[in-house]
């Protein structure tokens, strides 16, 4: 189940992604808050927003320019090409290439790789 949140605000509008997401890697297309699962990988290309209140179960990219909000799971590898990323979840690993990554105490990273 998917819909868009529109603001009236000046501010962009967000899809809305609910329920299971079946798709090996889904590339992202506008801002999106994701509260479903992603059965596979994301990728978030500039200059888009996700906001992560659901799972991943694949990676999660962000591309140059774009920008990634983490509450909820991801089951993969984190990894910022060039973007903003703020980890508040759980986390497999975390690899900043370029970027910046800022990861809270309360977040959770599963992995020492």
């Amino acid at each position: 189940m998917s819909g868009r949140i529109t603001r009236e605000d000046g501010y962009r509008s967000m899809h809305v992604m609910n329920g299971r997401i079946v798709d090996s890697v889904l590339t992202l297309s506008g801002d999106t808050l994701l509260s479903g699962q992603a059965t596979g990988s994301v990728i978030v290309p500039g200059p888009f927003t996700l906001k992560l209140n659901g799972s991943v179960m694949g990676d999660l990219t962000v591309q140059e320019n774009g920008s990634a909000i983490v509450h909820g799971l991801i089951a993969g590898t984190l990894v910022n090409c060039g973007g903003t990323v703020a980890v508040f979840g759980t986390v497999g690993s975390v690899r900043t290439e370029r970027g910046t990554t800022s990861v809270s105490p309360s977040a959770v990273i599963t992995s020492t790789d």
